[in-house]
């Protein structure tokens, strides 16, 4: 769909499982002829489109507000479970170790530690998604949310990168596998109506 306007009726007849949309930096101003801001009603599709169970991937600088960057890509927040407001800044660096926070996470399936590229988009703050890893110095992070019946994983960094790490690759391909699923609520809401309490306890006399 690159440089296509995208439409709910495009996803749909697509059947992708999972939309990644990969360090979708720059509004045209630093690439010419580059426009990968997305519209309000793109943002809609790609918000209808994954609230039926479907994953999103969203690396890098695609969440970037600085001049010439993609501001109203930040619609995509409620996606990813980061704040909205954030003054975020693609490329800049970050330490390439993590700390891992969820290590039972699918998204580190057949790994022991994490060690990424240095770029990184900075400055973002969670809302309600999971921190899955963040740098040690806390300017990079992944995250991790569900967003109705779909899960989202969002690399501040750039795993899809040519010239990545393993462990990022191997993260990247995790990260295939978890969101192709859909998000199921398994928490049990437990109603007692007219219990009688007392004949439950044993009253030793």
């Amino acid at each position: 769909f690159n440089n296509k306007e995208i439409t709910y009726d495009d996803l749909k007849a697509n059947g992708a499982e999972v939309l990644i949309i990969s360090n979708a930096w720059s509004d045209g101003t630093h690439v010419s002829g580059v426009n990968w801001e997305f519209s309000d009603d793109e943002i809609a599709a790609i918000k209808k489109y994954v609230g039926e169970g479907h994953g999103l991937i969203v690396t890098a600088g695609t969440l970037s507000v600085e001049p010439g960057g993609v501001e109203n890509n930040m619609k995509l927040s409620p996606l990813l479970g980061v704040d909205e407001t954030s003054d975020t800044y693609w490329n800049d660096h970050s330490d390439r170790n993590f700390n891992i926070n969820y290590k039972k996470h699918h998204l580190f399936d057949n790994m022991d530690d994490y060690y990424g590229l240095s770029y990184t988009l900075s400055d973002l703050k969670l809302l309600d998604g999971d921190l899955l890893a963040e740098s040690v110095d806390e300017t990079s992070m992944i995250t991790g949310h569900h967003y109705l019946e779909g899960n989202t994983i969002h690399f501040t960094g750039a795993p899809e990168y040519y010239g990545s790490y393993h462990n990022d690759r191997q993260a990247f391909y995790n990260a295939l596998v978890w969101t192709t699923n859909k998000f199921e609520d398994t928490n049990i809401n437990v109603r007692l109506k007219d219990l009688d309490v007392d004949k439950l306890i044993r009253k030793d006399t």
